[in-house]
């Protein structure tokens, strides 16, 4: 099945192959990149608030320039993780510290 811009389940695990090799090499930009790919798919193919969602929403945000997007992005991310795991957004801010200090 495919889901907008072409994505396939076979692309999906390709994709996901992708950012563990580019991990591994130390190319965190091309392995963030690759996590912001897998955004479509997982939003179609995933319940809305499962908790594999957060990375692809938070890289989403990171590797796009439009502000609206971003901010979207960090919403959903934000009540994905209040569904799933609870802890309010002081918990999502201390988990994601990171990611978040990279959505600028």
């Amino acid at each position: 099945e495919r889901a907008e811009g072409g994505e396939t389940y076979a692309s999906f695990g390709i994709r996901h192959a992708l950012v563990r090799f580019h991990s591994l090499r130390g190319e965190y930009d091309d392995a963030i990149e690759a996590l912001a790919g897998m955004r479509l798919l997982s939003d179609k193919v995933l319940p809305s608030a499962h908790p594999t969602r957060i990375p692809y929403l938070l890289a989403a945000a990171i590797t796009t320039d439009d502000t609206a997007e971003k901010q979207e992005a960090v919403d959903e991310a934000r009540r994905v993780h209040r569904v799933a795991h609870g802890g309010g957004d002081e918990l999502f801010e201390t988990r994601f510290k990171a990611e978040l200090g990279l959505v600028a």
